[in-house]
């Protein structure tokens, strides 16, 4: 029988509390009955997130922005539900556990590792600098530049002192350094000598990742055994960082830096020995991570330097390893079981592109004949948006909105448009939005072009200060950094995005009573994950912000190999946008009579079309708007597939994600592994606790269905939300409209 808790302060003592911190934060254990992680109510990059007892009781505490309470009050917090309700569900999650009391927590017994100040390990780095042979040794020995060795915060030094006997012929034939550095300290230092190969670690200091600082939250990780690989693919323009070796054990705050990235990639020696030992071990350690084998090359510097002669040779064989290994791991990985009573044969997940029909005038010829590589839900979105940017600007401009907002109607249309392609990793959904740009002759650079990267919503509007009202395009290579931010609990970014749709020139209070003036026609373009695509948008923009994007999802199966540019700048000279009143009247009738189409999605379609006319010199007329039509429908399909997640907390979350999962990938009732589903979903970043009470409350709410088949723990669809004859776009379609045919045109390169 679980023992019930009445008492709150035995609540708050009882040692199974900290199952209330662990299952909804991930924690790094920092001593006896302490732990440690990222601070959830601030941006906090650094771990500063404290949890320990203190006379007996579970406490909070953090030493960034100084919150602090104890486990109820968490909860509370984290949940945003009420005290009470706050009491009840931490008796209900350490009801079950027996209660055992706290002792006293325990003199600290971590050992004190050696630091050293970066400020003083830049005289090494200086030293580098300083030295031509050997910067000359890096580049010819290794084929790494000093610039990467800079970048990588390498440095040299003539002499070392060491008693060790076997390197005692090398002491002072120069040493290459390797700082490991955590905010402004060198946690270890690793030396290579560049008279033979041989190895030098400072004693007294920490084991550690190499270049964790090139660790992105949605970034693709590759994970090497050696600092010259890591510079190899970091000099490549991969993110990488390194083991200190095959044989030295990983630490649990390794692993979880590690978990910091969203797609993990095991690049260490191909040796079938020590280094594929090693790999193979960290595999099991970090779920959902692919395992990459080197063609032809032992490791990543080797295989780099016979490509020295060719490095972009070299990165699109690294692209091309990748998507093997993904491969490998989808059909490994991920398998649905049929359940016994009702064999169920495995069906791949399609998903069709953006149909032809959407393509309209000049636009749409440039589009085939420039953009052939990329998918249209790539390629056409993101140069009518881009176009959009080139349209002049009308003195009588103003807001047009949907018929779920007032409606202004005049005799023009807003040109700028939100963007967002959604797909798999390297799936080309940036280059499809660069190769748009420079098509346009917006790329590299352009007066209305801004390729940035924003901290905040006061960071963005002080670069487009200079916009003077103007038009501008910002491209975001990686959309989720921007999408991010606008979750942060206060951020106003929301705000900013969704009056600048229908708004150039407003007022914005920032900070401290900050007032800060927005003056700019805005248009955005970037790509997300499609794994992360719920958490991206997530609850802060269920208000407006999803739905004053246009989207393009990636079709499935696709697959996408990167090569430049081939063709001239195409000349486009867009005139006024001048529109016929009767677009007004085609407009009701396209959502009358289009289930799920709503007036948003008909203006972002009269936005193209407009666009579209503008680049032709002509007038938009209600007979030309078939185009604009398909693609509303398109954006109908799209947005019901593509769905913002509305949880507030970890267990609403990850109960959305499952179930999206599910719905697009066994929609036809099969069942998955268990343990499967987690890796599919990343269940990593809610724990084990969450994602096991998310499953239960599904099964309680009869959305699930749990059962044991051949031994294994499966999960699948309730009958009643099973879809009978799944939609190739994708299970969660709400609209139910027709299928979209996948896109009929042949692709060819042309070029002048």
């Amino acid at each position: 029988m679980p023992v019930i808790i009445d008492d709150i302060d035995e609540l708050k003592s009882n040692s199974s509390a900290i199952h209330c911190f662990t299952s909804r934060l991930r924690f790094t254990k920092i001593a006896t009955n302490k732990y440690r992680t990222n601070c959830p109510f601030h941006s906090d990059s650094t771990p500063s997130f404290d949890v320990y007892v203190y006379q007996n009781v579970w406490i909070y505490k953090c030493l960034g922005c100084g919150v602090t309470g104890n486990v109820i009050q968490f909860v509370e917090r984290l949940d945003n539900i009420s005290f009470t309700a706050a009491i009840n569900t931490v008796r209900e999650e350490v009801g079950g556990y027996k209660p055992t009391f706290i002792s006293p927590p325990e003199p600290d017994k971590l050992r004190t590792f050696v630091t050293l100040p970066v400020t003083t390990y830049s005289i090494l780095e200086q030293k580098l600098a300083a030295n031509q042979a050997a910067q000359d040794w890096l580049l010819n020995e290794r084929g790494i530049t000093y610039t990467t060795a800079k970048k990588l915060r390498m440095g040299y030094r003539q002499t070392i002192e060491t008693p060790m006997k076997e390197l005692q012929d090398v002491l002072s034939k120069g040493w290459i350094s390797f700082p490991c550095i955590e905010g402004d300290l060198v946690v270890s230092l690793k030396y290579r000598s560049i008279h033979r190969k041989a190895f030098y670690r400072k004693p007294g200091m920490m084991n550690a990742l190499f270049n964790t600082q090139s660790i992105e939250w949605f970034g693709d990780l590759y994970i090497t055994e050696g600092e010259f690989d890591c510079a190899a693919l970091e000099q490549a323009g991969f993110s990488a960082v390194s083991i200190p070796n095959a044989t030295t054990a990983i630490t649990p705050k390794m692993i979880d830096q590690m978990r910091q990235a969203d797609r993990i990639i095991l690049a260490g020696d191909d040796d079938d020995l020590v280094g594929t030992k090693k790999m193979k071990e960290l595999q099991t350690q970090l779920s959902g991570s692919l395992f990459l084998h080197w063609r032809g090359a032992k490791d990543a510097n080797q295989l780099a330097l016979q490509h020295r002669d060719d490095p972009a040779s070299f990165k699109e064989l690294v692209a091309e390893l990748t998507e093997e290994a993904a491969k490998t791991a989808v059909a490994s990985t991920v398998k649905v079981i049929a359940p016994a009573l009702a064999p169920v044969a495995d069906a791949d997940v399609t998903v069709a592109d953006m149909p032809d029909s959407v393509l309209d005038g000049r636009l749409g010829e440039i589009c085939q004949k420039r953009l052939p590589d990329f998918p249209l839900a790539y390629s056409w979105a993101a140069l009518v948006t881009c176009a959009g940017t080139l349209v002049p600007q009308s003195n009588n401009e103003e807001n047009v909105f949907g018929i779920d907002e007032p409606q202004k109607r005049s005799n023009t249309l807003r040109s700028n448009l939100y963007f967002c392609s959604v797909g798999a990793q390297g799936s080309g959904k940036s280059q499809a939005i660069e190769q748009a740009l420079t098509c346009l002759g917006m790329w590299p650079k352009h007066d209305r072009m801004v390729n940035a990267k924003f901290g905040s919503a006061e960071g963005m509007l002080s670069f487009l200060e200079g916009a003077g009202g103007g038009k501008r395009v910002v491209f975001l290579d990686e959309l989720g950094h921007l999408l991010e931010k606008s979750n942060i609990e206060g951020s106003c970014f929301p705000y900013v995005l969704n009056t600048a749709y229908y708004n150039d020139a407003f007022t914005v209070t920032m900070a401290k009573n900050k007032l800060v003036d927005f003056n700019c026609c805005l248009s955005l373009a970037g790509g997300v994950v499609e794994d992360m695509f719920g958490e991206l948008f997530g609850s802060k923009t269920t208000g407006g912000m999803h739905g004053r994007f246009i989207f393009g999802l990636g079709p499935k199966p696709h697959t996408y190999l990167y090569r430049p540019y081939e063709g001239i700048t195409e000349t486009v000279t867009p005139c006024a946008i001048e529109i016929d009143k009767e677009i007004w009247d085609a407009r009701d009738q396209w959502v009358k009579n289009n289930t799920g189409l709503t007036g948003r999605m008909a203006e972002h379609a009269l936005r193209v079309a407009a666009i579209c006319a503008s680049v032709d010199g002509r007038k938009l007329r209600a007979k030309d708007l078939g185009p604009a039509l398909e693609f509303a429908l398109y954006q109908v399909r799209a947005h019901g597939v593509l769905e913002p997640n509305p949880g507030r907390n970890p267990d609403a979350q990850c109960s959305f994600k499952i179930t999206s999962w599910l719905l697009s990938n066994a929609s036809d009732g099969r069942a998955v592994e268990r343990r499967a589903l987690y890796r599919a979903i990343h269940g990593y970043r809610y724990g084990p606790g969450v994602y096991d009470r998310a499953l239960m409350n599904l099964s309680f709410n009869r959305e699930i269905r749990q059962a044991e088949i051949d031994k294994k723990m499966t999960v699948r669809l309730d009958s009643s939300n099973v879809v009978p004859d799944p939609v190739s776009f994708g299970a969660t379609n709400r609209a139910k409209q027709p299928l979209m045919a996948p896109a009929s045109r042949a692709l060819q390169r042309k070029t002048n």
